[in-house]
């Protein structure tokens, strides 16, 4: 018997997002806003979707790696670049935490 391996984190949203699967992860950047540490992480797939949020200019997606959800991202995020597993990254259809990278709502590990 196979076993496949299967992760994924996400955030509960309201309105309209961006969605995309089966995509590669082709870079993953931690970056530090303050001087007090790491506050969030960036996901470059190799593909964007055409429906990206209209303030996302840029092609990655972000997360605030201060939460708990964060956290499981960033994990979720480096697992798909090590492993090279195709992912499906959906964003929230905002950009709060970097005004031109949508935030992720969820990515799942194929």
């Amino acid at each position: 018997m196979t076993m496949g391996l299967f992760l994924i984190s996400f955030i509960p949203v309201n309105g309209l997002c961006s969605s995309i699967s089966n995509v590669n992860v082709k870079q993953v950047v931690v970056q530090a806003a303050n001087s007090v540490g790491v506050d969030r992480v960036c996901v470059y797939p190799d593909q964007m979707p055409e429906d990206k949020a209209l303030c996302a200019t840029f092609n990655r997606y972000c997360a605030d790696v201060t939460t708990d959800i964060g956290k499981a991202l960033l994990s979720t995020a480096l697992t798909a670049y090590a492993t090279q597993k195709p992912v499906s990254i959906s964003g929230s259809g905002t950009c709060d935490l970097v005004t031109n990278s949508e935030d992720i709502a969820y990515m799942m590990v194929k």
